[in-house]
């Protein structure tokens, strides 16, 4: 079977070319026209430009401007019409006047993040003019650098300027001259830094003395020199205060397990800190740091459960939701199970619960007798414990019993009166409502509407079944009913929701909290190594960092937005192509390619990327090899592709890689 392998070999450099002119960026004369065009932030920047050049001649414009920007409603229309058209601009790839308009919205709302992240994506097309003077300041100081031969110095300096200007020729030929002294000076240079590099491994390790040798054998090498000179004063200073440190240091360790093993995590945790700092490579202290860490972040996560859990039994008991608190205050009984404020409600749910277990108990056997009553035709009774039965739950249904029981007793008490019509029907006449229950009725209504309006539903609620005590078919007071049932209902859905979202978040909490304490302990060391790497500008070792940590947790913000800035740097950053389009290897298939030698910049500054995408586990080579004429002068193997992994990706620090430099 044919072993697969695809991949894209490319080049990334640090440098980005300007393929855009400034003229319009610092011309008077479109200055003039923005202006005349009602343009003013738009012609404030040039006219800045103009004057950051020495030239005065605009400043009055620029204070004019200046003013009428100040005002609020021209400067929002402004930066409006500069939004506006700078994405116009943009989409037109006109991008000199694209970047004109973002920097001109900046003078009015200095803050606004649109306008920046506009201009970031503009940066690989647009120099500003503030670029050339920044230029010309690092080569006059390159150039004072090379008359004084401080070479490595000098050519620093020119390589911080041809980032911004990669092409220019002067600097190009001064670095050429540099090169051919440092090849002159190469023997004693490497000597040297052989020197260094051991004086370094051994003033790490602890050895000072023969650190000490070896940064004087450097320092015979090149006189002048600091740092073996600095590096030697530290070595006397070390020796002095050794004794002292190492006294110091089991004193701290000391008070730091004794600290820990009472319990005093925080007073623990400055003094294993304190010995840290005086002993940095020791391990001890930072096992027991870590240890700490672990200890409060789970009595932290403690805290915040039982704080949650109370506000939530506080929230249920408001809403009278007693069987969810009775489960809230069990859990942090688990917790807790001495605490009082616990314990007092869970006594007072206890006795709500108990009472309310009776209630239904009582309700089940009124109902029982007024069902009985109301079949035996006995609706006086029947009235009176299905009455009873309201009065500990109410129900829509009892309440027309009680209503059909209190009318049945009425007709029962009324002999039927009959009338002769001209069709020979006889009808009864319907019972009228006394005048003593027609005041008790609007005396009940009254009540009723005055505790609706006061948002009391429970209260108004009774008072309208007591109005229909008085006048039973009343079909204002049964719509008042109706509605507060309503009222009451959407109430009860509400408090269902909040609940429901307190949970939601509340176990979100939990896991935010589990994962934390579940996250190995060399997780956040992973991170700091990976922003060191980002800073010291070893993107290939950052991301290799980065990645670790995305592997142990794979939605982590930091890592992903570190990991995400360095590809899109190298995404933007394309110096050479070797091979421009996939291509097969099959199984230990060789395959070597050749390009012409990179310059000492290109090699410190830039990365070899490759993307693989295998379809199995196979082993084929790579060789990378330059050449200058027909001789071959450097290369080496890419051995990183037996991994059985759909695209992946490798980056190589070319400075990092010995047999290329030689």
């Amino acid at each position: 079977m044919i072993k697969k392998l695809f991949f894209t070999i490319t080049l990334l450099c640090i440098f980005v070319a300007n393929a855009f002119g400034q003229s319009m960026l610092n011309n008077a004369s479109t200055a003039d026209a923005l202006y005349k065009e009602g343009k003013f932030a738009q012609a404030l920047y040039i006219y800045n430009n103009i004057a950051a050049e020495g030239n005065s001649s605009n400043d009055k414009r620029i204070n004019e401007l200046n003013n009428r920007l100040k005002d609020e409603t021209v400067g929002s229309e402004q930066f409006q019409a500069c939004i506006l058209e700078g994405n116009a601009a943009l989409k037109e790839k006109e991008y000199e006047k694209a970047y004109i308009c973002f920097q001109a919205s900046l003078l009015i709302k200095p803050d606004a993040n649109f306008p920046k992240t506009k201009l970031k994506d503009l940066a690989q097309y647009i120099q500003d003019p503030s670029i050339e003077k920044e230029f010309l300041r690092l080569k006059k100081i390159g150039d004072d650098y090379f008359d004084e031969r401080e070479f490595e110095l000098a050519d620093k300096m020119y390589n911080d300027a041809l980032v911004l200007k990669p092409g220019n020729k002067d600097i190009l030929d001064k670095k050429v001259e540099i090169e051919k002294v440092i090849l002159q000076q190469g023997e004693s240079k490497r000597q040297y830094d052989d020197y260094i590099f051991k004086a370094d491994r051994f003033f790490q390790n602890g050895d000072y003395n023969n650190a000490d040798e070896n940064y004087r054998l450097a320092l015979q090498l090149f006189p002048k020199e600091t740092y073996p000179k600095e590096k030697l004063n530290e070595i006397l200073s070390i020796s002095a205060d050794n004794e002292k440190r190492e006294e110091d240091y089991a004193k701290a360790i000391e008070n730091g397990d004794k600290a820990f093993n009472e319990g005093k995590y925080q007073e623990a945790q400055d003094y294993f800190t304190n010995a840290l700092a005086l002993k940095p490579t020791e391990q001890y202290p930072n096992t027991k740091l870590l240890a700490i860490n672990e200890v409060l972040s789970k009595i932290n996560a403690k805290d915040d459960e039982v704080a949650l859990i109370r506000e939530n039994i506080k929230s249920n008991i408001a809403a009278e939701q007693y069987n969810i608190a009775l489960s809230h205050i069990q859990s942090g009984l688990r917790i807790l199970p001495t605490d009082p404020e616990f314990i007092e409600q869970r006594s007072f749910v206890d006795s709500i619960m108990t009472k309310r277990n009776i209630d239904n108990s009582n309700y089940d056997n009124y109902i029982s007798l007024a069902d009985d009553f109301f079949k035996d035709k006995n609706y006086a009774e029947a009235k009176r414990y299905y009455s009873r039965a309201n009065d500990i739950k109410f129900s829509n249904n009892i309440a027309a019993k009680i209503v059909t029981s209190d009318s049945l007793m009425n007709l029962a008490a009324i002999k039927p009166i009959e009338i002769t019509k001209e069709n020979n029907e006889t009808t009864t006449e319907k019972p009228k409502a006394s005048t003593e229950d027609k005041q008790k009725y609007k005396e009940a209504i009254t009540r009723g509407d005055n505790k609706f309006k006061r948002k009391d539903y429970d209260g108004a609620r009774v008072e309208y079944l007591d109005a229909l005590k008085f006048v039973p078919e009343d079909s204002y007071t049964k719509s008042k009913i109706t509605e507060i049932d309503t009222i009451i209902s959407r109430n009860l859905r509400a408090q269902a929701e909040v609940y429901e979202k307190e949970m939601n978040a509340y176990k979100a909490q939990q896991e935010q909290v589990a994962a934390a304490v579940n996250r190995p302990p060399d997780f956040n060391k992973i991170v700091s190594e990976g922003k060191n790497f980002y800073y010291r500008k070893n993107y290939d070792k950052a991301l290799n960092s980065f990645n670790k940590c995305l592997e142990i947790d794979p939605n982590d913000e930091e890592c992903i937005a570190y990991k995400d800035s360095i590809v899109l740097f190298f995404n933007n950053n394309v110096a050479r192509a070797l091979a421009t389009s996939p291509e097969l290897l099959g199984n230990g298939q060789k395959k070597k390619y050749n390009f012409t030698k990179l310059t000492p910049s290109e090699i410190k500054n830039c990365y070899l990327a490759i993307i693989i995408s295998t379809a199995e586990q196979n082993a084929p080579k790579v060789y990378l090899n330059y050449f200058q004429g027909a001789t071959k002068k450097g290369g080496f193997v890419i051995k990183d592709i037996q991994e059985n992994k759909s695209n992946k990706e490798i980056y190589i620090r070319l400075s990092d890689i010995v047999a290329w430099q030689r």
